[in-house]
Formats: structure tokens, sequence, C-alpha cells
């Protein structure tokens, strides 16, 4: 998921490479919850693009239980 989306997201958001993002995916691979942080001076505007964008995205079914997932984009 984050090979085929992630490089297009960034892009399409206006930012550079930089995000620390945690997500909750719940079983079926739908996610729940996402976090955005960055070190760079970003606006918030772009970290809400970031967190909006993988939010729709379908992870990996994590199974019976939430899963926490924390990435680099």
């Amino acid at each position: 998921t984050l090979a085929s989306n992630g490089a297009a997201l960034v892009s399409q958001c206006g930012g550079q490479r930089g995000y620390h993002v945690t997500a909750y995916v719940q079983s079926g691979g739908r996610v729940i919850a996402v976090g955005v942080a960055t070190q760079s001076n970003d606006t918030a505007a772009q970290l809400d693009c970031i967190a909006t964008g993988v939010s729709g995205w379908t992870m990996p079914d994590p199974g019976s239980y939430p899963a926490k997932v924390s990435f680099d984009l």
C-alpha cells in the first residue's frame, strides 16, 4: 500500500518527504485513525492532507484486532 501510494500522496499534498505517519487499522484493512508529524515547516493544511489521504487507503487486514502501524513518507 505504501509503495504504490506514498510518493503520489506526498506530491499531491505539496510537501517533501519527511513525514512520520502513525495509523490504526481495523479488521478488514480500514484505517480508523491517522496522525502525522514532521520536523520541517510544513503547514497544518499539508499535514491534514497527508492524514486525509492515508485515511482513505486500504491496508492489509491485521486480523481480529486493530493494529497500530507507523511508517515514513
